[in-house]
């Protein structure tokens, strides 16, 4: 409403320039007493159009699930506890990861990655987050923070195991890997991606880009504990706008549901790039998708 306001008067402001130049003209007053007149209409323009520029309108957000495409071509929906093997088309040709997952927590309390994990690797992930990462996702005591929207969030801890199927060392990104919920519908596949998976317990190195990649030498078996934040409810509908002035995003009238436990699995497309058609992309690259029973 207020943004229409400044919008209305910035079109008024203009209008009167024009009527009152041709006024006083008429009148033959001089161009001094016109450039006064503009220099003064001018500078409320300028505070009209600095309003306008510094924020955006509110703008609806809707989060639902998507219909797979094609009835052919489904991803494999596999147990946890059971292995699949997946092979993808990258830029270096074919390349082939066995995946299991063997236990799931999604918890309040950041210190529950404990239950998975070294005490050595705990206090490095934890000085991470704390001090490289910038997301503010935990407190000192553990805690989960609310996200950049003020929402709510529980922590995912996976422990997986992961094969590498290749006759060469292959560098594995846990956050190609995404949470997500799967449902059906008149059997269809309903799918909706919440968020990527983001560090690993042990990492090749505690940098900001390489707490997500592990290497994994030509069949060799690591288990290793992926982690990731999701919001502890399901997000439908939300309002967003952004003041540029600020440089600073808002957020209101959330719209949301209860988490569906029983729905949440993980993805597969381990690269980011797969050769061939659309559809080896986005979230119809997952040849399988694996299920997440949480503690």
């Amino acid at each position: 409403m207020l943004v229409d306001m400044r919008k209305n008067t910035l079109f008024k402001h203009m209008l009167l320039i024009v009527i009152c130049e041709v006024m006083l003209m008429l009148s033959a007053c001089d161009r001094k007493s016109v450039d006064d007149l503009y220099n003064m209409t001018e500078t409320s323009i300028e505070d009209d159009m600095q309003f306008l520029e510094s924020v955006s309108d509110w703008k609806e957000v809707k989060e639902e699930y998507a219909t797979w495409e094609t009835t052919e071509d489904k991803p494999e929906l596999v147990q946890q506890g059971d292995s699949c093997t997946v092979s993808l088309s990258g830029i270096e040709g074919t390349s082939t990861l066995t995946f299991q997952v063997e236990n799931t927590i999604l918890s309040d309390d950041f210190n529950d990655l404990k239950k998975f994990t070294t005490e050595d690797s705990y206090d490095k992930v934890e000085n991470y987050l704390r001090s490289v990462d910038n997301d503010n996702r935990i407190d000192k005591d553990g805690k989960l923070n609310t996200d950049n929207k003020g929402m709510e969030q529980k922590a995912v801890f996976i422990k997986l195991r992961v094969k590498n199927e290749n006759n060469k060392a292959y560098e594995f990104c846990i956050s190609n890997l995404k949470i997500c919920c799967i449902d059906s519908q008149d059997n269809d596949l309903l799918y909706r991606e919440l968020r990527e998976l983001d560090i690993l317990d042990t990492p090749d190195a505690w940098t900001r880009h390489g707490t997500n990649k592990i290497t994994i030498q030509p069949g060799e078996s690591r288990e290793i504990v992926a982690i990731g934040f999701i919001n502890s409810e399901l997000i439908n509908r939300y309002y967003t706008k952004y003041d540029m002035k600020e440089r600073k995003a808002y957020y209101k009238d959330f719209v949301t549901e209860e988490l569906p436990l029983d729905k949440l699995y993980m993805t597969t497309r381990f690269i980011d790039y797969s050769g061939g058609d659309k559809g080896n992309k986005g979230f119809r690259g997952n040849k399988a998708l694996l299920k997440l029973e949480v503690e």
